[in-house]
């Protein structure tokens, strides 16, 4: 198979899997018993106005879609840990001469401030489990933004193709960055991420 055509293949698995982190059936922790939460601790924006716009990327970056999440494409896993909204944003960018492809995703979802560690806990769990033959996860070191945050590389052993996600908390914002296909640099997709905190007001 040619590269460009495994970077085809792979671009479009890409551009799906951050939704398998919730679409699929995994059993998730129970929620905590809602205490009275500060208000400094929830969100006073929208998840759109939270989005990485095309300035915060690479000029090379483009807009390949933007949406607001819904029930209908949320799981019961997520439903149970009481989500309440979100949006989708994903920038590409694909340098067909050096067979080179790269895409950038951010999905916002807003939860009852008491729920943000056990939906992180969700994220680890599925992280981890995508590990087969085929494909290597490594967790790697906390990057340290926002409330709380975990990082992973997901490598398919097979094109070498790989991608890099973070997860991390600020308030009641659960985000999570996900970036690469044939080339990604993960203290650019850091230093991504650093901007999409700064957006949650």
């Amino acid at each position: 198979m040619k590269n460009m055509e495994k970077i085809g293949i792979f671009f479009s698995v890409l551009i799906i899997i951050i939704t398998l982190f919730f679409t699929i059936s995994v059993k998730s922790p129970q929620p905590e018993i809602p205490q009275s939460i500060p208000e400094s601790k929830l969100s006073t924006i929208e998840p759109s106005e939270m989005a990485l716009q095309l300035s915060d990327v690479p000029a090379d970056f483009s807009i390949l879609e933007k949406t607001e999440r819904t029930h209908s494409n949320t799981s019961q896993s997520e439903l149970d840990l009481g989500w309440i909204k979100g949006y989708y944003v994903v920038y590409k960018r694909i340098n067909s001469d050096k067979q080179d492809a790269e895409t950038i995703q951010q999905l916002i979802n807003v939860y009852p401030f008491e729920n943000v560690k056990q939906v992180q806990a969700l994220l680890k769990k599925f992280a981890l489990s995508s590990a087969n033959e085929n494909v290597q996860v490594d967790e790697l070191l906390d990057p340290k933004i926002g409330d709380s945050s975990q990082a992973f590389r997901i490598r398919n052993l097979n094109t070498q193709l790989t991608i890099y996600i973070i997860s991390f908390t600020k308030n009641d914002v659960v985000e999570l960055i996900l970036a690469g296909v044939t080339s990604a640099d993960y203290e650019s997709v850091k230093n991504i991420t650093k901007i999409a905190t700064e957006k949650i007001k």
